[in-house]
């Protein structure tokens, strides 16, 4: 990326909080997420992936905090692969709930927090993060959602374990709208079995979540102002800073061998810095689909890219360059998510990069729609510009053989001239 000489003043001020700015106000209440009392209060809202194991309710009094109730889980995971096993517990109301809530806007909470019984003679590990997307609201299950990165934690053996999860408000809203938090995710270790008499047994109780004296305020302008930015070109992400990583997450398809290890880097390449770094996985099964990342539609916040899509003065082209570390082509592609109806806007374009070389993606902000036609043959169109979510970066099957490693680097909007006809 281009070199800096000095940082923007609300990047200094954003990392000041990573590095322990004052945290905010403290709780004045709470909302409860699940008291775990019956069997549809609870236990119909969870979901799981990885093959989890068993999720249950528990009415035995030795395991419960509070109440009558608690959850019994005992994780399983793909015995073939190290994946975690992960249970979701819904942050909105599903299918068959004998409740309704909805406590999705994550601006209100300072922390998640709950009793974790581990029922076994050794220590346990245990994850929580955030389901931060899903491709709806009733098929919550990371197969198909993305989540933030996990805090450990470690559960003492026969005894209650009071585990709390602190939001990171500066962290979520790189790259996620803060306001829509589909669930909390509690992950375990893969058991290495398919039998449950082999594996742990854990009891989750009181899961709430604790709320801020007042909500959390986003950030309304750029969180990065990026060196080299001109009037007629603003660059987005240059991953300068090592907090731009999280505006990058994997497009999460079925199979999770296919996830590339994302990381910045400094390759020392000339006048570019640090980059975004993919390390590409071949992935054995014929599942017929590209590999991809996303870029947080966030990047373009405080900007009106309708105002730049309908302009008649200059036209504008959504851009980043490419670099290719491998020995082979590799043929990167760019799609553009529309937020709200999470359409993708495909522009079926893409950029051919050889080896050891730079290439540049461009495509022009105007052009990124879609259209769907429902049964009377009415047709809506979703233009980008009027809703702009992710930036989805994808490449291509390849055969067998080493992970394949490219750059990405200087996300940018630019401009030329309309030139009179």
């Amino acid at each position: 990326m281009f070199k800096k000489i000095a940082l923007f003043l609300a990047t200094i001020t954003l990392l000041g909080c990573f590095a322990g700015c004052s945290k905010p106000a403290s709780t004045a209440s709470y909302d409860q997420l699940y008291t775990f009392e019956s069997y549809k209060e609870s236990i119909v809202q969870m979901k799981s992936f990885n093959q989890f194991g068993k999720v249950s309710l528990n009415k035995d009094v030795d395991f419960v905090k509070q109440g009558e109730g608690s959850c019994k889980l005992q994780p399983l995971g793909e015995p073939e692969t190290t994946k975690n096993p992960t249970v979701v517990f819904s942050t909105i109301s599903l299918p068959d709930s004998e409740r309704e809530f909805n406590y999705m806007d994550f601006s209100k909470y300072e922390k998640v927090s709950a009793w974790v019984y581990n029922d076994e003679d050794h220590e346990v590990n245990m994850g929580i993060s955030l389901l931060t997307s899903a491709v709806s609201y009733d098929r919550l299950t990371g197969d198909y959602g993305s989540t933030t990165i996990t805090d450990n934690f470690i559960l003492k053996p026969k005894q209650w374990n009071k585990v709390v999860y602190q939001i990171n408000h500066a962290y979520l809203e790189l790259f996620v709208d803060i306001h829509y938090i589909y669930g909390v995710c509690f992950s375990f270790e893969n058991a290495g079995t398919r039998y449950l008499s082999e594996t742990d047994t854990i009891y989750v109780d009181d899961l709430k979540l604790e709320k801020l004296s007042k909500p959390y305020q986003t950030t309304q302008a750029h969180i990065f102002e990026c060196e080299g930015s001109t009037e007629d070109k603003i660059i987005l992400a240059d991953f300068e800073q090592y907090a731009q990583m999280y505006y990058a997450h994997c497009a999460v398809y079925r199979w999770q061998e296919r996830r590339p290890d994302i990381d910045v880097y400094n390759p020392m390449l000339g006048d570019y810095g640090t980059v975004l770094r993919l390390t590409t996985r071949y992935c054995p099964y014929n599942v017929n689909r590209s590999n991809a990342i996303r870029i947080s539609g966030e990047i373009f916040r405080g900007l009106d890219l309708a105002a730049m899509a309908d302009s008649t003065d200059y036209v504008y082209y959504i851009k980043f360059d490419v670099y290719n570390e491998s020995n082979a082509d590799i043929s990167v592609s760019g799609n553009f998510i529309h937020k709200s109806s999470e359409k993708t806007c495909k522009t079926w374009t893409s950029v051919t990069v050889s080896p050891k070389t730079w290439g540049t993606y461009s495509y022009q902000l105007s052009k990124a729609k879609t259209s769907t036609t429902d049964k009377l043959g009415n047709v809506t169109t979703y233009r980008y510009a009027d809703d702009p979510g992710d930036i989805s970066i994808g490449w291509g099957q390849y055969e067998e053989g080493p992970r394949r490693v490219f750059y990405v680097d200087n996300i940018r909007l630019e401009r030329v001239p309309v030139v009179a006809q």
